[in-house]
């Protein structure tokens, strides 16, 4: 029991004699628009975000215009063209 306490306050007085040194700094915490600020980084983050998100929707774009020009080009051909044929041969039939 005594050879316990005799290392515990040991233990204590190495701790209290131990050098110590505390280094302050606030790091990239202070807002600003150097390159290496939070805000900026947030910046480039955003402005990453959008040019993906704008690439996406110009694929996609990309993707769907010719299908609905075709559809569509098939529809204006139906409704000009296929539409009066269509009733003229059910008007025969009904004759």
């Amino acid at each position: 029991m005594r050879a316990s306490k005799d290392d515990r306050s040991a233990s204590k007085e190495s701790l209290a004699t131990t050098p110590m040194e505390f280094n302050y700094g606030s790091g990239s915490v202070i807002p600003g628009f150097d390159g290496a600020s939070p805000l900026s980084d947030a910046f480039k983050t955003a402005v990453s975000s959008f040019m993906m998100m704008l690439s996406v929707i110009l694929i996609a774009l990309g993707v769907m215009i010719p299908w609905l020009a075709f559809f569509g080009l098939l529809f204006w051909a139906w409704k000009r063209f296929g539409k009066g044929r269509f009733q003229r041969a059910k008007t025969e039939v009904a004759e």
